[in-house]
C-alpha cells in the first residue's frame, strides 16, 4: 500500500483553461512549484510576460506570508491553496475580465505591530504589482485575492474548458 507525502503537492493539480487550482503543505519548499503552475497557467490567458511576471511575484509573497506567518503557533503547517481563474472584476460598475488568483490558508492572521521591524512590505508589494487586491481574515484562515485586468486577452467563454495536467 502506496502512503501519500502531506507534503508533497498534488501530481496533477486541477486545470482548465479559465482555472486552476492545487494545495499543499505551507511550507517554502512547495512555493516554487506553484509559481511554476501559475505562470504557465497565465502564459495560456495570453497576458504580456511583465504581467504574468508582475502577477507570479504578488502571488509568492502572499504564499510566502502563510509559509512565515500563518502557522507560527501551530505544532504543524497547515494548508496553503493557489486558485486562479478568469472572472468578472471586483467593482460591479467594471465589466472589463479580470484574472483572479486566491491564495487561501487555514492558519492564523498575524496582526501588526507598532515595533520596529525589517518586514513587512509585502502587502504593499502586492497592492503595487496587481491592480487589486484583498486581505480577508477569520478564525479558519485568510484569504489574499488578487485581481487584474485581462481585457481582450481571453474570452472565457470561447470554447469549453478542457481538463489537462499541468506540470
Amino acid at each position: 500500500m502506496e502512503t501519500s507525502d502531506p507534503t508533497r503537492l498534488p501530481e496533477f493539480p486541477t486545470a482548465t483553461r479559465d482555472r486552476l487550482a492545487a494545495s499543499s503543505v505551507a511550507r517554502a519548499e512547495n512555493i516554487a512549484v506553484l509559481r511554476r503552475r501559475l505562470t504557465a497557467w497565465l502564459r495560456e490567458t495570453g497576458l504580456d510576460a511583465d504581467t504574468v511576471d508582475d502577477l507570479v511575484l504578488a502571488t509568492s509573497e502572499a504564499l510566502e506570508n502563510v509559509c512565515d506567518h500563518a502557522f507560527t503557533t501551530a505544532e504543524q503547517p497547515g494548508t496553503m491553496t493557489l486558485s486562479a481563474d478568469i472572472g468578472g472584476a471586483p467593482d460591479p460598475l467594471d465589466p472589463t475580465p479580470h484574472v483572479v488568483i486566491t491564495v487561501t490558508d487555514d492558519g492564523a492572521w498575524q496582526p501588526r505591530t507598532d515595533e520596529p521591524t525589517s518586514r513587512g512590505r509585502g502587502l504593499s508589494m502586492i497592492g503595487i504589482l496587481a491592480a487589486h487586491h484583498t486581505v480577508t481574515s477569520t478564525l479558519g484562515g485568510t484569504v489574499v485575492t488578487l485581481a487584474h485586468p485581462v481585457a481582450g486577452v481571453l474570452d472565457p467563454s470561447a470554447t469549453a474548458p478542457q481538463e489537462r495536467p499541468i506540470g
